[in-house]
């Protein structure tokens, strides 16, 4: 679950609890007729004072879940290029590197230029490897021998076992046309983690 789905489960038991409290109080305050009025108000401080521990408790309980919950959650995913570096000039060819670490299982890296001059993704081909303390490098192609002097996007993108066979089905079909035309659009639930400006030699 989110934090935001943990929050709105504490405010809900929270004000549930109060309700509680509010209907047990106004139960109890209806003391029999004849008692005496000093008696019902130390009968009503004590069943305030009981039914107000409980829900100081109660909200003590919610928010210590909340506290749990947050601290075992799955890591945050982080992913960086550290070369090249962002506006740097860079060759047809370059070996990008990078770190990465909390990659959730069934999902991979992939090493993607964009051309702004065409609006297309063009992914490199099979995923990144990272090793076992996370660093990476991968061999990146980086247009055409006519490209000196344009802009691209360098990044990486994490994608789930849906997003990997859109890449792989890029590739095969590519391949098997001889020819890389490029994607339109990353495959859908792909998403950027790492991204930097470049400029071809």
């Amino acid at each position: 679950m989110t934090a935001g789905e943990w929050t709105l489960i504490i405010v809900a038991l929270i004000n549930t609890g109060g309700a509680i409290i509010c209907a047990l109080v106004g139960r109890k305050n209806q003391a029999p007729v004849h008692e005496s009025s000093i008696s019902r108000r130390i009968v009503a401080r004590k069943d305030l004072k009981r039914e107000t521990r409980f829900f100081i408790y109660l909200a003590l309980i919610c928010f210590a879940l909340f506290f749990v919950q947050k601290a075992i959650r799955s890591p945050q995913t982080d992913i960086r290029i550290t070369y090249p570096q962002d506006q740097a000039l860079v060759d047809r060819i370059e070996i990008v590197q990078g770190t990465s670490r909390n990659i959730s299982g069934g999902h991979q890296m992939w090493l993607v230029i964009f051309s702004k001059d065409v609006g297309k993704f063009y992914s490199q081909e099979n995923p990144i490897l990272a090793g076992s303390n996370g660093m990476w490098s991968k061999k990146c192609y980086i247009g055409s021998d006519q490209d000196a002097g344009r802009d691209f996007e360098l990044m990486v993108v994490l994608a789930d076992p849906i997003a990997n066979l859109g890449f792989l089905a890029y590739l095969e079909e590519s391949e098997s046309a001889g020819r890389w035309p490029g994607m339109s659009r990353l495959p859908e639930s792909a998403q950027i983690y790492a991204k930097v400006r470049i400029i071809r030699r």
